[in-house]
This record gives structure tokens, sequence and C-alpha cells, in this order.
């Protein structure tokens, strides 16, 4: 299943131009008053609105107004950041209540596609069930690559995935040190990088971190 993830307002690994963004994807799911996962059934450009898609609702986390099966969202057309919705894809969607009911994207950072990013997929689940302390990432390069975190002295490890994700799951809060233990690879292009991730008690961090070829 290919999903995307879209929030206006949102997650540093939905980057847009001039915008302040936030890699604490709990705190994302907090602030927005809609939460869900939604199969695309009318595509952003083919309804009476640029911008007005009609999505299936597959899995409701919060806000949806009753019962409702199918929601219209309005993607920010007329904005800088405006994503095309297209039939058959499936986006996990954060947004506002508008009051007749359909919801409304705030189009400061735009969307992302997550693709084949399951382990964000199931951050976002776990937060909707209200778990935090969590911590992943991807990587730039899709394939398997060995990453750590140190926090106080004490180092976590993970593998990547074929497509460069990781998550380490719960872990104890602080501000952890990220590092590229493969050694063919350099975080950033540095052999001591200073990328830092601050998990939060309550928080989720996620964020994508570039590698490089270390020459």
């Amino acid at each position: 299943m290919k999903l995307w993830v879209l929030y206006f307002g949102a997650v540093a690994l939905l980057e847009g131009a001039g915008c302040v963004t936030e890699r604490d994807v709990c705190k994302v799911f907090e602030r927005a008053k809609v939460a869900f996962v939604g199969k695309v059934v009318l595509d952003s450009e083919q309804g009476g609105v640029k911008g007005a898609a009609r999505l299936l609702v597959e899995e409701r986390w919060k806000g949806l107004p009753g019962s409702a099966r199918e929601v219209v969202v309005h993607s920010g057309a007329g904005w800088g950041h405006y994503k095309r919705l297209r039939v058959g894809e499936h986006w996990i969607v954060f947004g506002d209540l508008l009051p007749n009911g359909e919801i409304s994207m705030q189009s400061c950072e735009g969307g992302f596609v997550v693709g084949d990013r399951p382990k964000l997929l199931e951050m976002l689940r776990a937060a909707s069930r209200g778990e935090r302390g969590m911590l992943g990432g991807y990587l730039s390069r899709k394939e398997p690559v060995r990453m750590g975190a140190k926090l106080k002295g004490k180092l976590l490890e993970v593998e990547s995935d074929a497509n460069g994700e990781f998550v380490f799951g719960k872990v104890e809060a602080g501000e952890y040190e990220w590092l590229v233990l493969t050694r063919r690879f350099l975080l950033d292009g540095h052999r001591e990088p200073k990328r830092k991730a601050m998990v939060e008690p309550d928080g989720c961090w996620y964020e994508g971190l570039t590698l490089f070829e270390a020459r």
C-alpha cells in the first residue's frame, strides 16, 4: 500500500521552503484537530473546487465528524505548497475541521510521500493510541545501514531496512547524538557530526538524515 503523509504546520520530513519544521511527530499529532488515514477516491483536481479531494476513511485516529465514511479534504490550492491528491493514493492526513464537516490542510510545510515507510506509519498509529517516547528516522541511502543513537554514554544500535528507514522504538527521554556505525558512510559528510535528536517524555522524534560515501 502506497502511503503519503501530509500536514501543513508539521514535521521536519515534510519540508517546505520558508517554513519552520517540526521533527516531533507526536507534537504534530497533538496539534492537529483531525487525524486519519484515507484512500483518495476523487482527485484534488477533478472536483468542482481545485484542491478539494474526496477520501475514503481507512483508519480513524481523531477529530472526524460522526461516522463519516468519506470526507472532503482541501489540500491547499492557491498556496505555494499545494499538493495534488491522486485517485488510489493512501494518505495520512492531519488538518482542521471546517464548520461544514470538511477538512482543511493549512498549507505551510507541504506534503511528503511516505510510500515504503511503514515504520513512520506505525509510530503515528502508536501516537494515536497515546504511546510516547519513540525515536526513529530515514536515510538518504536506500539500503541497510547500521545506525546508532547515544545518550549519556549509552549507545543504542539498529539497522535500517532496505528503504533506509529505522526505528529504535520506545527510548529514554533526552538529547541523543546520531551516529553512523557503518564505516563507509558519513552523516552530513562529516566525521563527527553534531546532529541531535531530542526525545521528550511525551514526544516521538522522526527525521531524515543525509549520508555520504566516506573518502
